[in-house]
């Protein structure tokens, strides 16, 4: 379960992600492959 602000970005593991307009959802991460 994400909760964000929306408009605002964060981070998922190495990504960083834009929030959705509902703040319960990402708009659009980058896809960088993140080291395990």
């Amino acid at each position: 379960e994400i909760s964000c602000e929306p408009g605002t970005t964060f981070q998922d593991k190495c990504n960083t992600c834009r929030c959705g307009k509902d703040g319960k959802s990402a708009a659009g991460c980058t896809l960088k492959a993140c080291p395990q």
